[in-house]
């Protein structure tokens, strides 16, 4: 049974619906109670997920977690009696900012102008100007470039931006002991924004950063680069304690060939290794012995910003394993609240116009209690707030080892 409550004014109600899971409570405050509808049939909106490429290790949360929350909110509106439904037409973005536009361009041709994605900075970026110039509405539920962190634009993102993101990496591997950061990463948009903040961050509070090395987004082997992290590790060795460097991997699955390449390396594994946003969750890390046994040699850690944790968070994450037979990572509820707010600002204007529900947007997401937690937004349409996770690899899975508050800047170790 899942149901939702509902803020009318002063007015509370809560709407139970069939579901393979108990009770699910999300909160809104729309202004007005519109549930006879002006709107009728089916209301497409288009979503970008990427089944293959670089972050194709996400693409099946994304879109599981998106298609649930397309059920749900149509069954909650079949409990208002509602005369419409939500339906989203998926496309594969292939984590590549060309195939990204050729879907945008497809999907406006459909007359859809609202769509959930795309997942990666590179790929909003490319789209963006399209998008602006042709009256539709993006939700990422993964982009986190500060550089796309612009007011009144045709873009909202349930994710930190890499400022925010930058600050809680630097600070948590700092608090690990680690003085001497070592960075590889991806030369795009997202990579070196992150890398950029991280630097700036861990500098800041004492630590030192190597000048360490950046790839090209499309590189899939790393022989070179992996041997000259190894000189530069090598470097800091022969100076400093092996247990005050940390190597810090900014990138997407590709991380995996990084990791293989650094096996060739003894010294590699001598020191500690991190992941950041994009790595956690990964199967492969835990299914291949070679790299479940790198991970326990190097503790290796990764960090990304976390859900609420809440009971409804465990019960929409029960329902998505369900399904892809996994642990889920932090996308797959980030999509969900995404369609969740849509639908939403759509019922509480009754129109699918870009213009009207752009405007909207932003106070429902405010007043919305989302399986992430807060989706309040800052003025440039990013999730204003986020708390972190500290997650490693134990006993053949992935698990939590601790969270930051990004307020109070509290470290809790869990594991």
């Amino acid at each position: 049974m899942l149901s939702v409550s509902v803020i009318i004014g002063i007015i509370i109600f809560t709407v139970p619906f069939d579901s393979p899971e108990s009770e699910l409570t999300t909160v809104v405050s729309p202004t007005t109670n519109n549930t006879n509808s002006s709107l009728t049939g089916t209301i497409h909106i288009g979503g970008l997920v990427p089944l293959t490429g670089s972050l194709s290790n996400l693409g099946e949360d994304t879109r599981a977690g998106a298609n649930l929350a397309v059920i749900d909110f149509n069954e909650y509106l079949e409990k208002l009696e509602s005369d419409w439904e939500l339906d989203m037409i998926t496309e594969d973005s292939g984590t590549s900012p060309t195939i990204a536009l050729e879907k945008i361009t497809s999907l406006k041709a459909k007359n859809i102008n609202i769509v959930l994605g795309p997942a990666s900075s590179a790929e909003v970026s490319y789209v963006k100007g399209y998008v602006d110039s042709n009256n539709m509405l993006i939700i990422s539920y993964g982009s986190s470039a500060t550089s796309l962190s612009i007011p009144n634009d045709n873009l909202y993102r349930l994710a930190p931006d890499t400022t925010e993101q930058g600050n809680a990496i630097a600070n948590i591997i700092y608090s690990e002991g680690i003085t001497t950061l070592i960075p590889i990463w991806r030369g795009d948009i997202w990579g070196d924004g992150l890398h950029d903040s991280i630097f700036s961050e861990f500098t800041r509070i004492g630590g030192t950063v190597d000048e360490g090395i950046r790839y090209f987004p499309d590189t899939t082997m790393f022989p070179i680069e992996i041997s000259f992290l190894a000189q530069r590790v090598q470097h800091h060795v022969d100076s400093i304690d092996a247990e005050k460097i940390g190597v810090l991997i900014i990138g997407f699955q590709e991380y995996v060939q990084i990791i293989f390449s650094a096996l060739q390396y003894d010294i590699l594994d001598d020191v500690r290794w991190f992941g950041s946003p994009g790595i956690t969750e990964t199967s492969q890390m835990v299914n291949d012995p070679t790299l479940k046994e790198f991970s326990e040699r190097t503790q290796f850690t990764a960090i990304q910003f976390g859900a609420s944790y809440s009971s409804e968070y465990d019960k929409v994450k029960n329902r998505i394993e369900l399904e892809i037979g996994r642990s889920a990572s932090i996308y797959a509820f980030t999509a969900y609240d995404a369609v969740w707010i849509i639908g939403l600002t759509m019922l509480e204007t009754q129109s699918d116009d870009v213009s009207i529900v752009k405007a909207k947007f932003p106070e429902i997401a405010e007043n919305y209690s989302g399986v992430i937690g807060s989706t309040k937004l800052n003025n440039a349409g990013d999730l204003a707030t986020a708390n972190y996770d500290i997650v490693g690899i134990k006993n053949d899975q992935w698990f939590l080892a601790g969270t930051y508050n990004a307020t109070s800047g509290i470290i809790s170790k869990t594991g």
